[in-house]
């Protein structure tokens, strides 16, 4: 059961990794490209996955201990690994001289950096949701 499960979660972690760097030519252009490219598909690609796979496997760890709310640790955890990345890459744009022509988007880099895993927790939320009802559905019929 143990080699399905890591079997599993290999494939869908990796999957997105494979697909950008096949489907996504900008990211060859350079090296800085690919790190970023890299980058951004671990931290706002895979990170979801791999939280949604964390309640698929130990739904404990998003449970609190008091009167059984949910913790809010992870959803925290999550924003800060997202601010970090959009910062530290902010940061490195602008240590390099490659950052932006305004302002704007170095203030929503480091004040709304932590939104920025949101928008992308949508979809891989809505797909495990989607799953968890058809699971749901199918326990129910039989």
């Amino acid at each position: 059961m143990w080699k399905i499960r890591i079997a599993v979660c290999s494939f869908l972690l990796l999957l997105p990794i494979v697909l950008m760097l096949i489907l996504d030519s900008a990211a060859w252009l350079s090296k800085w490209n690919l790190f970023s490219a890299l980058v951004g598909t671990v931290v706002f690609l895979d990170l979801p996955i791999a939280v949604c796979l964390g309640h698929w496997f130990r739904p404990q760890w998003f449970q609190g201990r008091i009167l059984g709310h949910y913790s809010l640790l992870p959803w925290f955890l999550i924003s800060v690994i997202s601010w970090a990345a959009v910062a530290g890459g902010m940061y490195l744009d602008i240590l390099f001289n490659r950052g932006p022509e305004n302002g704007f988007a170095v203030f929503c880099a480091y004040c709304l950096g932590w939104a920025y895993i949101w928008i992308f927790m949508i979809p891989v939320g809505s797909l495990y949701l989607l799953f968890l009802l058809f699971r749901s559905f199918l326990g129910k019929r039989n």
